[in-house]
């Protein structure tokens, strides 16, 4: 229930702000195994609003602990469910409570650059993303977050009219294999790094959206 209350009050928020997102390659989510793992750019706080809109399932995130000391922010998050890292050194806790959350059936949320852009470039990706999948053998879905930097900016306060775009990518299915080592995780870290920023480029170039997708 506390996900489809999520879900309504970010739609609301969102029309309200004059936020709204066009989503494109909800085509590469059919016959896809459940869970999966999202995997995408991180531009804005705003990013996790505008997935519980408009993302066509529910996902949970991995998000830094201190979101959760955001008011308003912080309680829905909480509420819903996102698991709070803390971002010196590994965290043991935060990787088995999204390792339980993927055995439950649930889809997980990752930023993989770990840390927001400013100018919606996209930054070099971590390898924690994929690992986490190999070890719990579900695929991945790149995502393509585009506007939301525009929304809310890095260490900006100030909330800005601004359409969204979310470009679901083609998924990786490679991490559902019996055995994905180390160089094999840096690989696809890689691939899917390349997949979003080709298709950050594509849209800057003005292509269609259906050919970004493809």
């Amino acid at each position: 229930m506390h996900h489809l209350m999520g879900h309504i009050a970010c739609r609301l928020i969102t029309a309200l702000s004059l936020t709204e997102a066009e989503v494109y390659g909800e085509e590469n989510l059919e016959g896809l195994p459940r869970p999966f793992l999202l995997m995408m750019n991180h531009s804005s706080h705003w990013d996790p609003v505008e997935i519980w809109a408009y993302f066509p399932e529910f996902v949970n995130f991995l998000v830094k602990e201190e979101l959760h000391d955001v008011p308003i922010f912080g309680t829905m998050s909480a509420l819903s469910g996102n698991i709070p890292v803390h971002r010196n050194g590994v965290d043991v806790k935060a990787i088995k409570m999204a390792l339980r959350l993927l055995k439950d059936g649930i889809n997980l949320g990752i930023f993989a650059e770990g840390t927001r852009t400013e100018d919606g470039t996209i930054l070099p990706f971590k390898e924690g993303g994929v690992a986490l999948a190999s070890r719990a053998k579900v695929p991945i879905v790149p995502l393509y977050i585009s506007g939301t930097h525009r929304i809310l900016a890095k260490k900006s306060r100030i909330l800005r009219a601004e359409r969204v775009r979310l470009y679901i990518l083609k998924p990786v299915l490679t991490t559902m294999e019996a055995h994905c080592d180390k160089a094999r995780q840096t690989e696809l870290t890689q691939e899917i790094e390349l997949k979003i920023r080709n298709a950050r480029e594509m849209e800057m170039n003005g292509c269609d959206p259906k050919k970004i997708v493809a």
